[in-house]
């Protein structure tokens, strides 16, 4: 009888373990998808400042805003399984 709870028990840590993976990653690929665009974006603007283009931080910064928009949606796309054809 005890080797059937214990297998139970192990599918059931198995089963958390790889569920706990599932979401860590997919945090982890909505973080980068959401922060980096922008931060890349302000910095390359920030380079161009010092180089005399006006505002260009700002500009960096929301061209990053939009792509990190995009990766996201494409990310939400990928889960749901709603990818165009």
């Amino acid at each position: 009888m005890s080797t059937k709870e214990d297998k139970t028990t192990s599918d059931t840590s198995a089963q958390e373990v790889s569920a706990t993976f599932v979401i860590v990653r997919t945090l982890i690929d909505t973080t980068w998808r959401m922060f980096i665009p922008p931060a890349v974006g302000a910095v390359i603007g920030l380079q161009l400042e010092a180089n005399g283009v006006h505002q260009a931080a700002v500009w960096g910064a929301s061209i990053g805003v939009v792509i990190s928009a995009l990766l996201v949606w494409q990310q939400y796309r990928g889960v749901n399984g709603t990818k165009k054809s």
